[in-house]
């Protein structure tokens, strides 16, 4: 996945814990003022949101409180 920011296409890649994995799919959902991108990414099967900034990921899904219904 791509962002262009300052002119200049960036490559914000895949979340780092699947550097090694193959992520089915990865789409942005939004992107505000201050260059933060929120999306989701599939691995697996298994669906996960995630932030990225400043060139970090962030995986939102693990921010979930482990006995959350959410998935």
């Amino acid at each position: 996945m791509f962002l262009w920011q300052d002119n200049v296409m960036v490559d914000i890649g895949v979340p780092p814990t699947y550097a090694n994995v193959t992520v089915e799919s990865i789409d942005a959902h939004g992107l505000n003022n201050n260059g933060v991108v929120v999306g989701s990414y599939t691995v697996k099967n298994n669906q996960r949101a995630f932030m990225w900034h400043d060139n970090q990921f962030t995986d939102l899904t693990t921010l979930l409180p482990a006995d959350s219904e959410w998935e």
